[in-house]
């Protein structure tokens, strides 16, 4: 219930704050449980669950591991001050409950999503070196649960590793999944924009 930025030396003026590290809260939800918990506009967001967060990646996959009714710490900067708030997850329909997909297959088809490997050309006119594409993300899937990626996204990595295939994204997925990870990252670009995009995506 929050949209997140993350700072740098660069744009901690725009945002009008002092600090020039931490997820920024550009924006809460009205009923959101960022808002719900007392998170505000204009907060810093420096730990979650003790655990730094400077980047909007690491952000995103730290949340990405919870589940809708989970209570998660989150240390804000405010005013000078630290403070900490206990955030109880939400999912997409504005409730605690988790919402299980349908579907009795692998993994990789619980996430709900279409895939396409991208050609040589496609990949130098969208420019990444690697990647994959999202022709469609199904309502019924973890992708639609978890995220606001739409159709047409490019998946560049999963974790830490470059994926070039749709084989390399299965893969990765079921090795999570036998891992007992609770969730993935997964990052990326939609063509014809500049900034890259990371999600965190529960396996269950």
């Amino acid at each position: 219930g929050l949209a997140p930025v993350e700072l740098n030396n660069k744009n901690y003026k725009e945002l009008n704050t002092k600090s020039t590290e931490g997820i920024f809260v550009q924006s809460v939800t009205e009923k959101g449980a960022a808002n719900l918990a007392g998170i505000k506009e204009g907060d810093v967001i420096i730990k979650v669950d003790g655990i730094e967060t400077k980047s909007e990646p690491k952000f995103r996959e730290l949340i990405g591991r919870k589940r809708p009714g989970d209570k998660v710490k989150v240390t804000i900067l405010r005013d000078g001050s630290i403070k900490d708030y206990f955030v109880t997850l939400k999912n997409r329909d504005d409730n605690e409950s988790l919402v299980r997909s349908e579907s009795n297959g692998s993994t990789f088809d619980k996430m709900g999503i279409q895939l396409q490997d991208l050609s040589a050309k496609e990949k130098e006119k969208i420019g990444v070196r690697s990647g994959v594409k999202i022709t469609k993300v199904l309502k019924s899937g973890f992708f639609a649960r978890d995220t606001e990626i739409k159709d047409g996204f490019i998946i560049t990595r999963v974790g830490n590793t470059k994926v070039d295939s749709i084989k390399d994204i299965k893969a990765l997925i079921e090795e999570a999944k036998e891992n007992n990870e609770d969730g993935i990252l997964v990052c990326g670009v939609y063509e014809g924009m500049a900034r890259n995009f990371c999600y965190g995506v529960a396996l269950e």
